[in-house]
């Protein structure tokens, strides 16, 4: 029950459009989301934060993420551009918390995985909703 209960707050917390998009009724309703609070909200909106990064559970570090100038970096990384990115998805079923991945190509052309997370459903929301919104700049 509880791991129903996460899954269903991560879906009404992914980010979304005002409107439809492409996919009418499958596309996320803005109007239908719960209230995020104000520690979220700036969460979603800042461009230095402090998360975790790696893989899930124990194997993430404390880690700052920054996204500046089109350029999403991590601890003082060279970072990447958002045609880097070629799959985004995140994980509830199986750990506590929202954790988010990326497949990109790194600088080399080497398809590589990376991972961000946190404990709290409601921050990896907003952190993932930050991320949806720097990679469709």
């Amino acid at each position: 029950m509880k791991r129903l209960i996460l899954t269903l707050l991560t879906i009404i917390t992914l980010p979304v459009g005002v409107c439809a998009g492409d996919l009418g009724t499958a596309d996320f309703d803005k109007e239908r989301l719960f209230k995020s609070n104000e520690k979220s909200e700036k969460l979603a909106k800042s461009d230095l934060i402090e998360f975790n990064c790696g893989s899930f559970g124990s194997h993430m570090k404390k880690c700052t993420v920054k996204f500046e100038d089109g350029i999403l970096s991590v601890d003082g990384s060279i970072g990447i551009k958002p045609s880097q990115i070629k799959h985004i998805y995140h994980d509830t079923s199986s750990v506590v918390g929202l954790y988010i991945y990326l497949i990109y190509e790194d600088s080399e052309g080497t398809l590589t995985h990376a991972g961000f997370g946190h404990m709290s459903v409601r921050e990896g929301s907003s952190f993932y909703r930050r991320l949806i919104t720097w990679a469709n700049k």
